[in-house]
């Protein structure tokens, strides 16, 4: 041992400093790469937590919609028809508990085909309801929520008529992260407006009993805040 000490003891300054520095050197890397696995770590997609670890929270959804009316009360017999398929964009913002229920403020807007009658029909709609998110300890959570709304529909934004909606939708949410999540279902809305005449062709509409029906395939993304567990 004494005669190993004194051997390093005589090596030169240099050599025992570009030692030191070598050292110096993998401890840095190493402390770089467990960095970049830390990193790496959170940029992965993480598995939501057990609901009953959450709090109450609040979020906000966009989505995108296809609509495909089921049955319209604006087309008199032998009429040009206001209400064809389309599309419509829409969102909500909600508050969540950590039981699954949720109250729900959203808007949308369905732009419709209308055999040329309008140069689009615009159908807009604010709703307040309830949603229930079926509280599984897994990434895909059912949901069925319900709806009541009023209604404004005209010509290109215009407003010809309004009315009231009321709906039915069944989905699921696919959680990417705590915070975020796809969503999907089927939207059931039904609605009736106020008697009206389009102006182009000058045909009274809405003044039957029926009620207007359809069906809107829906997706969307959500964001959650982050909730303390």
């Amino acid at each position: 041992m004494l005669g190993t000490t004194s051997a390093r003891a005589d090596e030169p300054l240099d050599v025992r400093e570009a030692e030191a520095a070598a050292v110096a050197a993998q401890d840095e890397a190493a402390v770089d790469a467990d960095v970049a696995d830390n990193d790496l770590g959170a940029l992965r997609l993480q598995p939501p937590p057990p609901p009953e670890q959450r709090s109450s929270s609040f979020g906000g959804e966009l989505h995108l919609q296809v609509v495909l009316p089921l049955a319209d009360a604006l087309c008199p017999s032998g009429e040009s028809c206001l209400l064809n398929g389309g599309f419509g964009i829409g969102g909500a913002v909600e508050r969540r508990w950590p039981w699954g229920g949720a109250l729900l403020l959203g808007y949308d807007l369905a732009l419709l085909d209308a055999d040329g009658i309008y140069e689009v029909s615009t159908l807009q709609t604010v709703r307040v309801g309830v949603k229930w998110v079926v509280p599984l300890d897994r990434v895909f959570k059912p949901y069925v929520e319900m709806a009541i709304g009023a209604l404004l529909f005209g010509d290109t934004f215009g407003v010809a008529t309004a009315g009231g909606a009321l709906q039915l939708g069944l989905g699921g949410e696919l959680e990417l992260t705590e915070t975020l999540a796809l969503t999907g279902g089927l939207v059931f809305r039904g609605f009736t407006t106020g008697a009206f005449i389009s102006t182009t062709d000058r045909v009274p509409r809405g003044r039957d009993p029926g009620a207007n029906l359809a069906l809107l395939v829906q997706i969307g993304i959500l964001f959650m805040d982050d909730p303390v567990p």
